[in-house]
């Protein structure tokens, strides 16, 4: 993983029934400073409506990552389990990537103590910070982590970057494969009768009317293309009106 992008540490708060906002567990122990949590815990341990919400503090020389968990129960103090599980990036950096890895996380310890009392049991809750050390290193090492919990629970957890909308596909475009397709056999049916057409020299309306598909759908598969292919450019463009006016100028001269 880069390391412009990496988590810098990961810390675990909750609601203690008489000290109110605390953080109980954090990786590196120095990672957030008491004074820091104390100006910022409003956000971190919200209001009840902002539970079960992707939220996101920039302030303080920190970039914080979140999603807060409510459960009720009578069991509880107070009737509740309050607790949010939270990253930490420098301030610069972009987290969108990391909000599904949050609130997946979250999930995995609610289901947890729902099943177990991993959080709430004094014996249990005491690998809480392994579990951060183990997460945080993996993460920032390989992308992704599988951490054995239970017999029946393992913590899977990847870093994926966010789709991005391929650009618009005109008539007139030629489209040039930039890396190898593969099997043409992994394809769907309509990819599988374009593919054999995109040699760099046939533009899209041509490619439709050969391939015998609606050239709307030519247009989808090419955007799909761009999607499944998982390169941030596997298709590039050339505009044949450009290259027939170029082809004319040199037979004029």
């Amino acid at each position: 993983m880069s390391t412009a992008n990496q988590i810098k540490g990961i810390f675990f708060c909750e609601f203690h029934p008489t000290q109110g906002p605390i953080i109980a567990y954090q990786i590196p122990e120095d990672l957030i400073k008491k004074e820091t949590f104390d100006a910022l815990h409003i956000y971190i341990i919200p209001k009840k409506e902002l539970f079960e919400r992707d939220i996101t503090v920039n302030a303080l020389g920190h970039k914080i990552l979140g999603y807060p968990v409510h459960i009720d129960s009578p069991k509880y103090a107070r009737n509740a389990l309050i607790f949010n599980l939270c990253f930490v990036f420098d301030q610069q950096t972009c987290t969108t990537d990391y909000e599904p890895v949050v609130k997946k996380l979250s999930a995995y310890l609610t289901q947890l103590e729902l099943e177990s009392g991993y959080l709430s049991n004094e014996e249990s809750r005491k690998e809480i910070p392994k579990l951060m050390q183990d997460v945080l290193q993996a993460l920032n090492t390989h992308g992704m982590c599988h951490v054995p919990m239970s017999k029946s629970t393992t913590i899977h957890l990847k870093v994926t970057s966010r789709i991005t909308m391929p650009p618009a596909v005109a008539d007139h475009d030629v489209p040039i494969l930039v890396k190898d397709s593969g099997s043409i056999s992994e394809w769907d049916l309509t990819t599988k009768q374009i593919l054999p057409y995109l040699d760099g020299f046939n533009h899209v309306a041509f490619i439709a009317t050969e391939a015998d598909v609606e050239i709307n759908l030519v247009k989808a598969c090419l955007q799909n293309l761009h999607i499944q292919m998982f390169m941030p450019q596997p298709l590039k463009y050339i505009d044949f009106l450009k290259i027939k006016t170029y082809k004319m100028s040199v037979l004029d001269m």
